[in-house]
């Protein structure tokens, strides 16, 4: 059963999130937060969150304000740590006494900044865990933009994203160590051999500064590419769900 869940974080920002319920009451229930201007709506999302609550953990997909069904909003790390914690609170709150939590990319880094003791298992999916220079990226629309609206605006799934300097500066101020040392749960980190926004390398490093018992599955072929449903995630799922099976006690 899918139940569609509106739900505020902090600030008031209304969001969206739908809840996979599972037919087995085992009080586990894992969060799906997605990467950079992307929801909680896709294929593999949805797959990982059916997959989870067969095998009795409820799953919780949310869009991000700013994202899929959520209200309009800038999308800034900051902004998507709260609504991650909220989610979080409202799963407690909903008697979920043990929370797992995926985080997709830009949703990885987001994931481990959010990190305290109410998260009890943790993957990322190809994360960002680096700072990241993406000034350089822009074009000199998107720049000028940045200089006179303090943001600019990407247009991708008919939906106009707002990215502001904030989250460009956020980027470039992300302190790896600082943010894997506070993690002290065993972490899985699933990233692909072709990911050519995201490089392996990032994860090899990462892995080793998170806790004993952390692992890194190397997936070959595997691009970023928003991470659609190819053969992939026929591997990658099944791995995630093991994970969470295992880790979420």
């Amino acid at each position: 059963m899918i139940k569609k869940i509106n739900f505020n974080n902090s600030k008031g920002d209304k969001l969206v999130g739908a809840l996979h319920v599972s037919k087995k009451s085992m009080k586990k229930a894992v969060i799906i937060a997605h990467g950079f201007t992307s929801n909680k709506d896709r294929p593999r999302h949805i797959k990982l969150a059916q997959t989870l609550s067969n095998e009795g953990i409820a799953a919780f997909r949310i869009d991000f304000g700013g994202s899929g069904e959520s209200s309009d909003r800038k999308i800034t790390i900051k902004a998507e740590i709260d609504d991650l914690l909220s989610a979080i609170n409202l799963l407690k709150e909903m008697d979920y006494s043990k929370v797992g939590v995926l985080g997709e990319s830009l949703g990885g880094i987001v994931a481990l900044e959010a990190y305290n003791s109410d998260i009890k298992a943790m993957v990322l999916w190809a994360p960002v865990t680096i700072s990241r220079d993406k000034y350089k990226d822009l074009t000199d629309e998107q720049i000028n933009d940045v200089k006179i609206k303090g943001f600019y605006i990407r247009n991708k799934d008919d939906r106009k994203f707002k990215i502001p300097n904030e989250y460009l500066e956020e980027l470039k101020k992300i302190n790896r160590e600082q943010v894997l040392d506070k993690v002290n749960i065993p972490v899985m980190i699933v990233h692909g051999t072709a990911d050519d926004l995201i490089p392996l390398k990032d994860s090899q490093e990462a892995i080793n500064l998170l806790p004993k018992g952390s692992k890194l599955e190397v997936i070959d072929n595997w691009e970023h590419g928003d991470h659609k449903m190819d053969e992939s995630m026929d591997i990658i799922i099944p791995k995630t769900v093991n994970w969470f099976k295992t880790h979420l006690k």
